[in-house]
């Protein structure tokens, strides 16, 4: 396994840092067969280990689009969040099964609008890539109304760049439980 994505280190342990070109190759496909494997189990599970700094919005959807499929057979996506948990990092692991996303006590979140970057030619190209940023943006506000309880969110996501510490994303339902909570040796059983 090579780094910027990261990616599986045991058959439903996946360690996720950066949402890149090469998470497309070396995470989405094993996400996708382990979580083919894990809806066949009685009990079946993935951990998700985060440490990121975040990335693009497009992987980020493929692996929900992925989780969701998983969620509907009854395959439970435990987070746990180390470190750092930047924008789509933050976003995936708000997405774990509620009652099974876990934060270290030194851990953060950071909760954004994220970056949408574009080249405008015409003011068609500015028209089309500006109904883009507002979609992205919506889906991103949808989000964490869907899977945190952020106090003032739309405020809070216009001043940009929401760093919330672990006591701040426990009691904001960013995470469920502190690491301190989690018995390491029980991490691939729920």
């Amino acid at each position: 396994m090579s780094f910027p994505g990261a990616g599986k280190v045991e058959d439903n342990i996946f360690f996720i840092n950066e949402f890149n070109w090469d998470s497309e190759d070396e995470i989405i496909p094993d996400l996708y067969t382990e979580t083919l494997k894990q809806v066949n189990v009685a009990d079946g599970h993935i951990d998700l280990i985060i440490n990121s700094v975040g990335g693009y919005a497009h992987v980020l959807r493929q692996m929900l689009d992925i989780m969701a499929i998983g969620e509907s057979y009854g395959v439970v996506y435990r987070t746990v969040v180390m470190g750092h948990a930047c924008s789509a990092g933050s976003m995936l692991a708000v997405a774990g099964t509620k009652g099974y996303r876990y934060i270290s006590p030194t851990a953060k979140h950071l909760v954004h609008y994220g970056y949408t970057g574009s080249d405008e030619a015409t003011p068609l190209q500015a028209e089309r890539n500006q109904k883009y940023k507002d979609e992205h943006w919506q889906f991103v506000l949808n989000h964490y109304k869907a899977h945190a309880k952020i106090p003032r969110l739309e405020k809070q996501l216009a001043d940009d760049h929401l760093w919330l510490n672990a006591d701040e994303a426990l009691n904001w339902k960013l995470a469920d439980h502190s690491l301190e909570e989690f018995d390491p040796h029980e991490l691939t059983r729920p």
